[in-house]
């Protein structure tokens, strides 16, 4: 279970999803993908026995990550060999990778509330000016819990496709999905579960803020969508 979707930022509440697991199949282990989390988020809770981290997503170094195992679980290693990591995965330990997660990980934790205030406040200034300019766009997710970092907006009539071109040529980087899903011919599967028309996914594109984004970034790139949309119209 994710712990923040990826495509639409929604955060569908992971520790009363473990708890219910829990109390329905106690013999389940329950495992979150807590990467697009940010660290500080409440998401190694009781019922969860597993999660996973990626430290690009925070500053760190990439291709490093981690699997945070409760104690007492047991795993089946995948690659065997010198027996490193307490026998859960061999290999050399990077560990300059490893340092430099955890520095990171302190940082992006120590900063979790002034994260959360000032990225989300420019995400949503973003959001209210683009949707000002164009009265008919919607933001998919709106009225869920979403993570800060996480934009996702249909514009009807326009096809995100001849979107994502216009936006590229103005300096504005987006996507149709997730960043593991480019170049997939297939609409989001998200975005479909949510209730969303195939031709409506087909209007709907993703935008990401982070702790480098700044708001004069954030209303330049509105206001480089909007035009790119009323030239499309």
């Amino acid at each position: 279970m994710m712990a923040v979707n990826n495509e639409a930022g929604v955060v569908p509440g992971v520790a009363g999803l473990a708890r219910r697991v829990a109390e329905e199949r106690p013999w389940v282990l329950f495992h979150t993908d807590a990467v697009q989390a940010h660290p500080g988020d409440p998401v190694v809770t009781e019922h969860v026995h597993l999660a996973s981290l990626s430290a690009h997503k925070f500053g760190g170094p990439k291709g490093s990550g981690v699997l945070v195992v409760r104690g007492g679980v047991r795993l089946e290693p995948v690659i065997h060999g010198g027996g490193q990591e307490a026998g859960r995965r061999s290999g050399t330990t990077p560990v300059a990778l490893a340092v430099g997660f955890a520095a990171a990980f302190d940082i992006a934790a120590d900063d979790h509330s002034r994260f959360v205030a000032v990225v989300g406040g420019i995400r949503d200034d973003f959001e209210k000016l683009v949707c000002d300019r164009v009265p008919d766009a919607v933001v998919n997710g709106a009225g869920a819990p979403r993570s800060p970092q996480h934009s996702n907006l249909r514009i009807p009539g326009v096809r995100n496709e001849s979107l994502l071109i216009r936006l590229d040529q103005a300096g504005v980087a987006a996507s149709a999905g997730a960043a593991c899903q480019s170049g997939a011919p297939s609409v989001s599967h998200v975005l479909t579960a949510m209730g969303l028309t195939r031709e409506q996914v087909r209007e709907s594109v993703r935008f990401s803020f982070g702790w480098t984004t700044t708001q004069d970034e954030a209303r330049e790139a509105a206001a480089l969508l909007v035009e790119a949309v009323e030239a499309l119209r």
